[in-house]
């Protein structure tokens, strides 16, 4: 039995209807991406799965339970495109405050995520101390603190510029390593989803549907980041997300 399951889902807004029938399954532990041009309901998508969307047809399941009894249990971690960290904690008070809503302040826990993504010495650091790229590793470093068994990443890195992206790639890799949660990216990046992602889902029409499923060679290996392989992947993707667009 898959993980996450999500069983013929559709969504309209004022009786447009956004997304139609959306079926996939995804094992336990995996990291997923979710691609589309804007407007596609990536986004839609992720905040149904975490429970912060309703879904109006068919059904979402995540070992078994709704995504709403997930949340209550504290096990669905979510990461919006802003960081939304409070600017009178600091950074290790940031990344516990969802322990402390759940009755007990693990500053051991952070403390050893920060060591995990070299940001140890910015522990007693105040956001606007921090580098938007910092910002938004604590952030996914927050979403984590419970060890959610789902990670979800609503373009996290979409504002970083490109160096600071690779950096950061490498930190979400540890995140992910690490916690061995399943992971759900929606990005807009085709290059940053074929080297993340153990399978990729690209969106398009209209209403959405899932156009392709692809499952990138060797994934999360800096040697392959750039490599041909992952090069003629980008272009697969490219050319799917035309094709939508121009509704080929």
């Amino acid at each position: 039995m898959s993980y996450i399951e999500i069983k013929n889902v559709s969504k309209s807004y004022k009786d447009k209807k956004v997304l139609e029938n959306i079926s996939l399954k995804i094992d336990k532990g995996k990291f997923i991406s979710f691609i589309g041009s804007y407007g596609s309901g990536k986004t839609t998508l992720l905040k149904m799965i975490s429970g912060l969307e309703k879904i109006d047809e068919g059904q979402i399941l995540i070992n078994g339970f709704s995504p709403e009894k997930l949340k209550e249990k504290l096990k669905m971690g979510f990461v919006f495109q802003d960081p939304m960290l409070l600017p009178w904690r600091n950074v290790i008070d940031n990344i516990t405050l969802p322990s402390e809503i759940d009755g007990e302040k693990i500053t051991e826990e952070a403390k050893k995520l920060l060591k995990l993504v070299d940001l140890e010495s910015k522990e007693k650091c105040y956001p606007k101390e921090l580098s938007g790229g910092m910002q938004r590793i604590v952030s996914i470093l927050r979403a984590s603190i419970m060890k959610p068994s789902v990670l979800l990443l609503d373009e996290p890195l979409s504002s970083i510029d490109e160096i600071n992206r690779d950096d950061l790639h490498e930190k979400l890799i540890k995140i992910h390593e690490k916690n061995k949660q399943t992971t759900l990216l929606v990005t807009h990046s085709i290059h940053e989803a074929v080297y993340l992602s153990d399978e990729i889902y690209v969106l398009g029409g209209s209403p959405t549907r899932i156009l392709k499923k692809i499952m990138p060679k060797k994934p999360r290996r800096i040697e392959n980041k750039f490599s041909s392989n992952t090069m003629i992947e980008v272009a697969e993707i490219r050319e799917e997300l035309r094709k939508a667009v121009n509704n080929i």
